[in-house]
C-alpha cells in the first residue's frame, strides 16, 4: 500500500511539473524583431527627451531668462565667420538686454575685441511655433547710448540650437547660429560697455 501511495504521489508530481513546462510559451525573438523593438524603444525615448527639452527652452524664452551664444556669423553677402561663443552672445534677463560681439586676439573698447551694448527689450513677443518650425522670439531693443535701435528675431529648435537674425538701424542684417542656454550655464565672458 505504501508503494502505491509513493508511486501515485510521484506520478502526480511529474504530471504537475511537466504540464507547466509543456504548456509554457518559450518563444525566441529573432534579430530583426529585437532590432525593431529596440528602434521603437529609442524612438519613444527620443520623443520624450525632445518633449522635455522643448518644455525647458519654452520656459527660458517665456520668462525672458536666456543667453544665445553664437558659433557662426553670416553677413548680407553670405560670408560666414566662425565666432567664439564665450564672447559673442545675446543675453536677455527680464527686461535687461546685452549684445556682445567680438573677435579673439584683439583688444577693443569693451576689453574682449569688439563691442558690448546694453539696453532693454521692447515689444518682446514669444511664439511657441510648431514642432517642425520651432519657437520664435521677436523683439526690438532700446540700447543705452546714441545707437539706432536694432531688432532681433531668434528661432529656437527643440534641442536648443538657434539662429539669431539681427537687423541693425541702417537696415543691414547679420545672422548668427548657435545655442540657447540658461544664464548660469552659458559660460560667457561679458566685457565692459561704453554706455
Amino acid at each position: 500500500m505504501k508503494k502505491v501511495k509513493y508511486f501515485f504521489g510521484l506520478v502526480l508530481t511529474v504530471v504537475f511539473l511537466s504540464t507547466g513546462v509543456l504548456y509554457s510559451q518559450n518563444t525566441m525573438i529573432s534579430r530583426k524583431e529585437k532590432r525593431n523593438l529596440e528602434h521603437l524603444r529609442k524612438k519613444k525615448n527620443n520623443k520624450l527627451d525632445r518633449s522635455l527639452s522643448r518644455e525647458y527652452y519654452t520656459q527660458l524664452l517665456q520668462k525672458k531668462y536666456f543667453v544665445f551664444t553664437a558659433d557662426f556669423a553670416m553677413n548680407d553677402e553670405g560670408y560666414t565667420f566662425v565666432t567664439d561663443p564665450e564672447i559673442n552672445f545675446l543675453s536677455v534677463i527680464g527686461k535687461k538686454l546685452t549684445f556682445q560681439f567680438g573677435r579673439n586676439g584683439r583688444i577693443g573698447l569693451n576689453g574682449v575685441g569688439g563691442v558690448t551694448l546694453r539696453g532693454q527689450v521692447v515689444d518682446y513677443k514669444f511664439s511657441p511655433g510648431t514642432k517642425k518650425r520651432g519657437m520664435i522670439v521677436t523683439s526690438d531693443a532700446q540700447l543705452n547710448g546714441p545707437i539706432m535701435p536694432p531688432r532681433f528675431v531668434l528661432y529656437v529648435s527643440d534641442d536648443g540650437t538657434a539662429q539669431l537674425n539681427l537687423t541693425l538701424g541702417n537696415g543691414e542684417t547679420i545672422s548668427y547660429s548657435g545655442r540657447v542656454y540658461s544664464p548660469q550655464n552659458s559660460g560667457i565672458y561679458q566685457g565692459t560697455s561704453l554706455f
